[in-house]
C-alpha cells in the first residue's frame, strides 16, 4: 500500500493595474489541479500596506508555496521577431541589447529586455523572439511580492504563459485560438513549444476571426514552409457553433478545445494558472540585476546548509551530547538572524558593486552606453547596426545592413564626426540578398580616441 503523495505546489499571480489574482497549482496532475484562488484590488501609493495585504491573503487561503511567477499583460510589451547575423549566445546576447535599444523610446537603464532563440540556418543567422518592457512597469510587482515574502522566479507576458499551458499537454502540431472581451490570441504549437503568437483586435465574428487565424498560418508559413496544423485547439469554454464551423473551414483542420478548470472564471485567473502551471516555456522578464541577486543568495544558502550538516557530523564523531547540539544549534539560528539583518542593512550595495565591477572591466575606453547613444544620433536612416563587439587593443567593431554600398560609407563618415572615435575604416562590405531586397552588409573599425595603438 502505496504512501500519500507529496503534493508539487506553485503559485502564480497575474497582475493588471490594481487587480491582482493569485492561483496555486498541484503539479503532480495532469492537467495540473487548483489548490487555490484569491483576488486583491491594490490601493495606489500604498506599497507597504499591499505587500501586508498580499502575505494576510496568503496566510488566510494557507498558500504553501514561497515562490512565484508573475504574469503581466502584453500591451505593456513590446515583441517584435528579428534576424540576427550570428549563432553565438554571447554575440546574440549584444545583438538584442541593441535591437531593444531602437525598438522603444527608452535608455538601456530603463528597459528590461529578452529574447528566445526561435531557430538557427545553417549560414549562421539566427532568429530571436524580442521582447521589451519599461522597469517601471515590472519593478511594482517584484516589490509587492518581495514585500509579502514571495521569490519571484520568473516575471513572464499573458501571450507566452497561455501558449505554453497548452504547449506543456500536448504532442502535436496545432494552431490555438482565443478570444475575449473584442481581442484574440492565435498561437503556433509544435514539439511542446509555443512558436510563434500574436494578438489583435476582434469585432466579434466567427468570419473575422477565422480570417485572423488563417493570416497568421500564412505568415507563419513563410519563415517555416509548408507547416500546417494537425489540429485547430480552442482555449477556454467551448466556443458557439459558427466560430467552430469558420475555423474548421479556413484552415482544414479539425477542432478540439482546451478547457480551464472550474475555479477559473476570468481571464486574470486563466493568466495567473497557466504562470504556475506552465512558466518554463516563454520569455522571462525578471531584472538580470534580481536574477543575480538571487543566484548569489542561493549560493549562500546552500553554503550555510553544507557548513550545518559539517557541523552535525563533526558533533556526532566527537560524541557531543544532545545539550551540546542544541547550544549549537541556538548559535547557527541567532548567526542567521544576523546575517538577514545585515543582508538588509546592505540592500542595493550588490547593484553598486556590479556597476563598480563593469566600469573596473571597461576602464580605458568608451562606455557601451555611451557609444550607443552617439551612434543613434548620428546613424543615416537606411541603417541597421546587427552588431557590436570590442577587438584586441579597444578597437570597436559595428556590423550592420544598410541598403546600398553609398550607404555603408555614409556610415563612415557619420560615425568619424562622433567625437568617441579617432580612426574609422570599412573593414569589409558584401551584397546580400534578404527577403527579395537586395542590402548591402558591412563591418566598420573604429579606434578609440586615447586608445592603444
Amino acid at each position: 500500500m502505496g504512501g500519500k503523495v507529496k503534493k508539487n505546489l506553485h503559485l502564480g499571480l497575474s497582475i493588471d493595474g490594481n487587480q491582482v489574482t493569485l492561483v496555486e497549482s498541484d503539479l503532480n496532475g495532469a492537467p495540473p489541479t487548483v489548490s487555490h484562488v484569491a483576488t486583491l484590488t491594490l490601493k495606489s501609493g500604498a506599497t507597504n500596506e499591499n505587500a501586508e495585504t498580499l502575505h494576510r491573503l496568503l496566510k488566510e487561503k494557507k498558500v504553501l508555496a514561497k515562490s512565484v511567477n508573475v504574469c503581466l499583460p502584453h500591451r505593456l510589451a513590446a515583441v517584435k521577431s528579428i534576424r540576427v547575423p550570428s549563432a553565438d549566445p554571447n554575440e546574440i546576447r549584444s545583438m538584442a541589447l541593441l535591437q531593444a535599444c531602437r525598438l522603444m523610446p527608452f535608455s538601456p537603464e530603463e528597459i528590461v529586455a529578452g529574447y528566445e532563440s526561435v531557430e538557427t540556418s545553417s549560414e549562421g543567422f539566427t532568429r530571436i523572439l524580442l521582447t521589451v518592457v519599461r522597469k517601471e512597469d515590472v519593478l511594482p510587482a517584484l516589490t509587492l511580492c518581495r514585500g509579502a515574502g514571495l521569490r519571484v522566479k520568473r516575471i513572464l507576458l499573458d501571450t507566452h504563459a497561455l501558449p505554453a499551458l497548452v504547449a506543456d499537454q500536448l504532442n502535436f502540431p496545432c494552431l490555438l485560438v482565443m478570444a475575449e472581451d473584442r481581442e484574440g490570441l492565435v498561437a503556433m504549437i509544435e514539439k511542446n513549444i509555443p512558436r510563434f503568437a500574436r494578438t489583435f483586435p476582434w469585432d466579434g465574428t466567427a468570419e473575422g476571426l477565422a480570417r485572423e487565424a488563417e493570416l497568421s498560418v500564412e505568415a507563419y508559413q513563410k519563415e517555416i514552409p509548408f507547416w500546417n496544423p494537425a489540429k485547430v485547439v480552442w482555449l477556454g469554454d467551448d466556443p458557439i457553433g459558427a466560430i467552430r464551423k469558420a475555423l474548421e473551414s479556413k484552415l482544414n483542420a479539425p477542432f478540439d478545445v482546451f478547457q480551464f478548470p472550474e475555479p477559473l472564471k476570468n481571464n486574470m485567473a486563466h493568466s495567473a494558472y497557466a504562470a504556475a502551471s506552465a512558466a518554463q516555456v516563454g520569455t522571462n522578464l525578471l531584472p538580470e540585476i534580481e536574477q543575480k541577486r538571487q543566484a548569489r543568495e542561493y549560493k549562500m544558502n546552500q553554503q550555510k546548509i553544507f557548513a550545518v550538516l559539517s557541523l552535525f557530523l563533526a558533533l556526532s564523531l566527537a560524541g557531543l551530547g544532545w545539550a551540546r547540539l542544541r547550544q549549537m544549534q541556538a548559535k547557527i539560528s541567532a548567526l542567521d538572524r544576523e546575517r538577514i539583518a545585515l543582508s538588509q542593512s546592505a540592500e542595493g550595495l550588490e547593484e553598486k558593486a556590479d556597476r563598480l565591477e563593469e566600469a573596473r572591466r571597461t576602464e580605458g575606453r568608451a562606455g557601451l552606453l555611451d557609444i550607443l547613444r552617439a551612434l543613434k544620433a548620428v546613424l543615416p536612416s537606411g541603417v541597421s547596426l546587427n552588431g557590436f563587439s570590442y577587438e584586441r587593443h579597444g578597437r570597436v567593431v559595428l556590423q550592420g545592413e544598410s541598403t546600398s554600398l553609398a550607404e555603408a560609407l555614409a556610415t563612415v563618415g557619420a560615425v568619424e564626426k562622433t567625437a568617441l572615435f579617432q580612426k574609422v575604416e570599412l573593414r569589409n562590405s558584401d551584397a546580400v540578398t534578404i527577403n527579395g531586397k537586395e542590402m548591402a552588409q558591412f563591418q566598420i573599425v573604429c579606434e578609440p580616441k586615447g586608445g592603444n595603438k
